[in-house]
């Protein structure tokens, strides 16, 4: 594709981001699909729905190409720090999940847990790998 702009590290880190967003929403609507099936959660007991992973799973991994663009653009050892930063975020993330008691049934909110947990995995490491990847590939985005 031939375009009438030039590429810049922030356009890069964007469609970084935005193509993190849409892998990791594709990967999340399918966990969502075939976990409700199996634990037969339903959409009335959960704040999760297609409209909000879509929605969270995109917004989350465009601000986290921001993100790298400013680690990789104003620190030393940008790919360890970037990284580092989303797994520990991830880890914290996943840690707070089991503090939600969405239900007083015990099987409801250990279902929503489960589903929480899922989403907030794939979409931690999907943002920790598949950003620096996507944004230092050079041909990937741009001609």
């Amino acid at each position: 594709m031939n375009s009438d702009y030039a590429e810049t590290p922030l356009s890069r880190s964007i469609m970084a981001g935005l193509a993190t967003g849409i892998l990791a929403t594709v990967i999340n609507l399918i966990l969502n699909f075939v976990y409700r099936g199996i634990t037969r959660l339903s959409l009335s007991v959960s704040v999760i729905n297609v409209s909000t992973i879509i929605f969270a799973t995109l917004l989350l991994c465009l601000v986290a190409g921001l993100v790298y663009h400013f680690i990789v653009f104003y620190l030393k050892k940008r790919y360890v720090v970037f990284v580092s930063l989303f797994i520990v975020l991830t880890a914290l993330a996943f840690l707070s999940t089991f503090t939600i008691h969405r239900s007083a049934d015990p099987g409801v909110s250990r279902a929503f847990e489960g589903l929480y947990a899922g989403i907030t995995i794939i979409t931690g490491l999907s943002g920790a790998f598949a950003i620096p990847w996507f944004a230092t590939h050079k041909n990937f985005f741009f001609d």
